[in-house]
């Protein structure tokens, strides 16, 4: 999986002011920062190494979702909506993390409007590639259960799965 155009990485000048106001540590390989489900208060920059995100099926598969290394900010979806972590975040190989606590965070949004720009633009890659493999697994593998809550609206262009009524 490669981290070209992730939605988890934040622009140098941007990523190195949230990683100092983080509090560093070194994890070792195995170790997971967060867990799905769990409740959010902060979230993390990675300095080195790579990070593996997961989450749990409704049938109870772990399914990776992509592996994400240094610049990358993990745990925003879950602070902006107040809700628990989606996903499951393991430390691949040795890496070195900061945490920022969300007081931090939304300090630094309400201060730097550049970064609070690039945090909506992070969400919105995120929820676009989210939705980009809804369609993808429609596509290729049929409905899934994802695609079939958001109701088939959302179909490759071209393709000859387009709905009868357009959502808009």
């Amino acid at each position: 999986m490669s981290s070209e155009s992730s939605p988890y990485e934040l622009g140098s000048e941007l990523f190195l002011e949230l990683q100092k106001r983080s509090r560093p540590v070194s994890l070792p390989q195995g170790s997971f920062l967060f867990y799905q489900g769990q409740r959010a208060d902060g979230v993390y920059v990675i300095s080195s190494g790579q990070v593996r995100l997961s989450f749990m099926s409704a049938t109870g598969k772990v399914l990776a979702l992509r592996t994400v290394g240094p610049s990358s900010v993990l745990g925003l979806p879950a602070i902006v909506t107040n809700k628990p972590y989606s996903l499951n975040a393991e430390i691949v190989e040795e890496s070195r993390v900061g945490y920022v606590p969300l007081e931090d965070l939304v300090e630094l949004m309400r201060s730097n409007t550049a970064f609070a720009f690039q945090v909506i633009e992070l969400l919105g890659m995120e929820v676009r590639e989210i939705r980009e493999a809804l369609v993808n697994a429609s596509v290729l593998g049929g409905p899934t259960r994802e695609s079939a809550a958001l109701g088939g609206r959302w179909v490759v262009p071209g393709s000859s799965l387009y709905p009868d009524k357009r959502p808009f």
